[in-house]
């Protein structure tokens, strides 16, 4: 008689367990109440999956949520990288069916907790994801799951970055059954707003980019292209216009708005052209990798017509659905009369009783400076004659203080537009929030942005340590000129790109609008070199990203350096070659390459480079290196060692955040500059070369905004929490001698359903909480070097700055530690030989003065401390 083994035997127990938590659920697929303990205080079928990471973890039984039972206890007692992974296995669904995850949570921790299904193994496939902020207090989660394949054998996962402790209880898997409430279920409403264009573009995302897919992004995009409103309407009063040049495609997308699925829904619109085209009507859900969506094309020609489809709606995350409508082509495009409706309700919709929108423009400012008049424009559409509405017009900070600017009352149309004064004595962020009710009842509201900064006297020069990525366009110019950006990598724009400046063999193509404007706007422009056209690329046929692949013929290579190089010179002298090599996104190697690592390629192509810039400009700067790894030193080494120092005079390095407090700044950044450093000294021969981070940035893709229903799948840090990450990354960056920081990125999508997920701006291009700490930032630092570090009161960090020529001396100051609502008091004395101290807070706005001592409170986000000398 064979034994079964002390595995097979937990198995066999496992499957039990499993087994029976079904059985007691009739309607679920898998449950867990983590009655049952396996060794070291994991549950049983659950396992910890963190050996990868490097961090301390435990795991213990402790009460359950109802003070009865057990739960699992997950304690993280140090967190170094990666993250703390809680899995479960065995998960089995069906495509096409909707899934509902439910679990209940509590935790003591700074992190955020993501809650994922996930392929168990490579390519580790995301299914669904969602994240939570953990309370001390039990609470329930959930995820809903739509499968577009057979999912077998998938994990069940629970992460977190930081140290601390999470209580899990309760897991549940259940086909998901949503009715919708009575009140929906009968709606005869049109469920999207501003669906007719009344009140401008408010809630409405436009993106007009090239048709092809590796476009320039800069011929189109310089031209600040955007929709207008047209009194050309087919119902009320405006449409919408575009009025598009040639191998322009548009994107148009509304805000989210629930309805619910199993329900039949008409999706229609309005619209013309003034010559005939095709147009692309859609009804999507979720976020980015994970939107679904029902789409069918459309005619459309000179006159009105009306293009509709009917849907079913399956499941979506929150309930949560947006219109898609995309076209391409020269000419005109009106649109009108968006609607989404139910089709059981064949009565003619009933309007809404008035909307309200803040006007958009492509020449609306968004960043002013101090004194500024600042005016903004807010529309509003009655739909029911003679009926009177309240209108509230508030403004809300930085801190949350509010303040109202406007109050009326309004009739119809009568008073567009309406116009509302914004007070500019003080710099900072300021939300604007307009309000209309009928009696006590809120009808509509809409929202916008701005920043207010303090003036500069004196444009950024090339010893500037404050860099970007933007649209090159004159608008987007002056917002980062207005943000102290001194400057500008071109990923994107393309515009020097390989693919971009030779297309054809032999034939070179450049754009000199773009750059020249940049030019002179006051910016120092950092070049990419890379990008291999099809016709050079060693790509498989079937491989679409050719642009990743080494050329055939490196000769190819080294002309277009040349040339570009050249062609630059004296506007372009700094140039970066190859975007981030160590990645499989954009250095892949063909299967022929006789034995050659991706290092020995990247050397080969980086020699080349190196020797065709400086023959073609010999102030050209090569930077080189463009690691993105975690952490950076292992691809620099890997070149360093194959002698890639003799090819750069700068290196650089990517660092990107995924905006968990708590391991938000771990590993500092500092680390890092200090073991590429040292690299530096073990290889570089006695060579000096300055540390660039020209690309990183910290998860942000969640709006401000409180009338946008939020689908992001991840919770990231809050507006308040990215400008303190901001400010403390730039200044340890600094304070390690990391010469500058290209942040991405100032740009936005134009898409209300898909932001930027690192960017300033949100999808209208109203600026957010980090852009006025960006710019007090880089008013405060310009021209100022670093001195020393410190710590006072224990737990207060002190980064001190000297400005020699402005006679001052900065002081950085914040709570070393990401405890949110931690506060701790300091105070500062006055040198006997300074005249003034005058502390700020992290947006520029002075808190106090003084000729004696200051004493405050500090907290994670930073304080500006400066002492002025005669």
């Amino acid at each position: 008689m064979k034994f079964l083994s002390l595995r097979k035997w937990l198995l066999v127990f496992s499957l039990l367990v499993f087994v029976s938590s079904v059985i007691a659920q009739e309607d679920a697929l898998y449950a867990s109440d983590f009655e049952e303990e396996a060794f070291l205080g994991g549950a049983i079928g659950w396992k910890d999956n963190s050996s990868w990471a490097d961090v301390d973890v435990e795991y213990e039984r402790d009460v359950g949520r109802n003070g009865k039972g057990f739960s699992q206890k997950i304690i993280c007692s140090r967190y170094g990288s990666g993250a703390v992974q809680f899995v479960r296995a065995g998960i089995d669904l069906e495509e096409g069916k909707t899934y509902k995850i439910t679990l209940w949570l509590r935790g003591d921790m700074q992190s955020s907790v993501d809650l994922l299904l996930r392929k168990r193994g490579k390519p580790y496939t995301k299914y669904a994801s969602t994240g939570f902020k953990i309370t001390k207090q039990w609470q329930e989660y959930s995820l809903v799951v739509n499968p577009r394949e057979e999912i077998d054998d998938a994990y069940i996962m629970l992460r977190f970055s930081g140290v601390g402790a999470l209580w899990v209880d309760d897991v549940l898997i259940e086909k998901a059954i949503s009715t919708p409430p009575q009140a929906l279920k009968n709606s005869k409403e049109n469920l999207v707003s501003n669906g007719s264009f009344e009140v401008g573009l408010d809630r409405w995302g436009i993106r007009v980019r090239e048709s092809d897919k590796y476009r320039s992004e800069m011929a189109l995009d310089f031209l600040d292209l955007t929709a207008q409103v047209s009194k050309s309407a087919k119902k009320g009063e405006r449409a919408l216009l575009l009025d598009l040049p040639n191998k322009a495609r548009f994107i148009l997308t509304s805000s989210y708005f629930q309805a619910f699925p199993g329900q039949q829904y008409q999706l229609s619109l309005w619209a013309k052209t003034d010559k005939p085209k095709g147009i692309r009507l859609g009804i999507n859900s979720g976020y980015i990798k994970q939107a679904e969506g029902v789409y069918e094309n459309f005619r459309i020609d000179t006159k009105w017509k009306k293009i509709k489809f009917e849907v079913v709606l399956k499941p979506a995350q929150k309930n949560a659905y947006y219109i898609i409508v995309e076209g391409n082509g020269a000419g005109q495009i009106w649109i009108d009369d968006v609607q989404f409706k139910l089709v059981k309700s064949k009565e003619e919709l009933e309007p809404k009783l008035a909307e309200i929108g803040f006007s958009q423009k492509a020449d609306d400012q968004s960043i002013y400076q101090l004194g500024d008049g600042i005016n903004r424009r807010l529309m509003v559409a009655g739909y029911r004659k003679h009926t009177p509405f309240r209108l509230s017009i508030k403004s809300i900070n930085y801190h949350g203080e509010q303040k109202i600017l406007h109050e009326s009352m309004v009739v119809d149309r009568s008073e567009n537009p309406i116009t509302v004064s914004i007070p500019s004595s003080e710099p900072g962020y300021v939300r604007l929030v307009a309000e209309l009710f009928e009696g006590d009842k809120k009808i509509d509201q809409s929202e916008t942005a701005l920043v207010i900064v303090r003036p500069r006297l004196l444009a950024p020069d090339q010893s500037s340590s404050f860099g970007g990525h933007i649209r090159f366009s004159p608008s987007r110019f002056k917002q980062a000129a207005a943000m102290g950006v001194g400057w500008l990598r071109m990923h994107p724009p393309m515009g020097t790109k390989w693919l971009v400046v030779e297309p054809k063999k032999g034939v070179f193509s450049f754009h000199d609008d773009a750059i020249n404007l940049a030019v002179d706007s006051g910016f120092n422009i950092l070049g990419s070199l890379e990008a291999t056209p099809k016709w050079a690329s060693t790509a498989p046929d079937s491989d679409r990203r050719y642009t990743s692949y080494p050329p055939s013929n490196m000769d190819d290579w080294e002309n277009y350096v040349y040339k570009t190089v050249k062609y630059y010179k004296g506007k372009i002298n700094y140039w970066e070659v190859w975007n981030e090599p160590d990645s499989h996104g954009f250095l892949r190697l063909p299967k022929n390459t006789f034995g050659q690592s991706k290092a020995e390629v990247y050397i080969e192509l980086l020699s080349r480079a190196y020797r065709a810039a400086k023959a073609a400009n010999p102030d050209a700067v090569i930077v080189g290196g463009s690691a993105t790894g975690k952490p950076p030193t292992l691809w620099l080494e890997d070149i360093f060692k194959l002698g890639a120092l003799q090819y750069m005079d700068i290196v650089s390095f990517h660092f990107y955040s995924e905006g968990r407090p708590g391991g938000v700044l771990t590993p500092g950044i500092a680390d890092y500059a200090h073991d590429i450093r040292q690299l530096i000294a073990q290889y570089g021969k006695g060579k000096s070369l300055q540390i660039w981070e020209t690309e990183s940035g910290v998860m942000y893709p969640r709006t401000e905004y409180e009338n946008i229903l939020e689908v992001s799948p991840s919770v990231t840090l809050n507006g308040t929490e990215i400008s303190a990450y901001l400010v403390r990354n730039h200044i340890m960056l600094m304070a390690s001698g990391v010469s500058k920081w290209f942040y991405y990125s100032m740009m936005t999508h134009n898409r209300v359903d898909r932001r930027e997920a690192t960017a300033f701006f949100e999808w209208d291009n109203s600026p957010r909480p980090a852009v006025a700490a960006y710019a007090n930032l880089s008013w405060m630092l310009e021209g100022a070097k670093f001195q020393k570090d410190y710590k006072i009161a224990d737990n207060i960090k002190v980064v001190e700055f000297k400005n020699a020529e402005a006679k001052k001396q900065v002081s950085v100051l914040w709570l070393d530690d990401w405890l949110t609502d931690k506060k701790q008091s300091f105070v500062f004395e006055m040198p006997a030989t300074a005249v003034k101290m005058t502390l700020y807070d992290i947006t520029g706005r002075e808190i106090t003065h003084t000729t004696g001592s200051i004493e405050y409170i500090v907290g994670v986000a930073p304080l500006f401390l400066v002492i002025s000398y005669n």
